[in-house]
């Protein structure tokens, strides 16, 4: 620690010898340069690392992407769903699998990875109505390698929930599924989510805010 006598910085304890006085401010510190790493000593006792560009790189291994939509008069349970476009939250855009794209369709995706990675959990909250509004259904996610000079691309599962139930018409529905295994994308992967129905009574219309989230590796 460091005070103030008649204006001069003076250590009331003494510094290891890798360590700088540093001033900041009216304050000062210990101060260690190692490894390309930073840490300050505010107490003779307690070090705190500071946020350098290596370690918020080092830390940043948590990731998250909101989806939103809506689904309206679906009575299929052959059909996937998705959007055509991100920002298009009308999901009218189908395809009987997933597994093949077109090439009008490789930029539907949600995400791209900046970095390989991992779907650890999905969460949603959304509204169901009509007649079929009780109908399950089923979220999955495909991963698809960037394509170039492509009439179109093969795309692969990467996780699909549980059967989802919405408890009755006009009524809201939430869901939380963790993945720890088969969960994980490459980087520059392109992520795709679909919908389908598990079975049919009627017409369902569905509107849902999805939280996806995970971790790099």
């Amino acid at each position: 620690m460091v005070f103030m006598d008649n204006r001069n910085l003076k250590l009331q304890h003494k510094l290891s010898q890798d360590r700088q006085v540093v001033k900041i401010g009216d304050d000062s510190t210990g101060l260690l340069l190692k490894d390309n790493r930073v840490f300050v000593e505010q107490q003779p006792s307690e070090e705190q690392e500071v946020a350098t560009k290596k370690y918020v790189d080092d830390s940043a291994k948590y990731w998250h992407q909101m989806v939103s939509g809506y689904r309206v008069n679906n009575t299929s349970t052959t059909l996937y769903y998705t959007f055509y476009r991100f920002w298009f939250e009308n999901w009218s855009n189908s395809d009987s699998s997933p597994e093949s794209l077109a090439d009008s369709d490789i930029y539907s995706s949600f995400f791209i990875a900046p970095r390989a990675g991992s779907i650890t959990n999905i969460r949603l909250q959304g509204w169901a109505n009509d007649t079929g509004a009780t109908d399950p259904v089923k979220f999955y996610i495909y991963k698809a390698g960037q394509s170039s000079n492509e009439d179109s691309t093969t795309s692969s599962s990467l996780i699909t929930t549980s059967a989802i139930t919405p408890p009755a018409a006009s009524k809201t529905f939430t869901h939380s599924e963790d993945f720890s295994s088969d969960n994980t994308f490459s980087e520059g992967d392109n992520l795709h989510i679909w919908l389908k129905k598990d079975s049919n009574s009627g017409n369902q219309d569905l509107y849902y805010n999805i939280c996806i989230s995970g971790e790099y590796s």
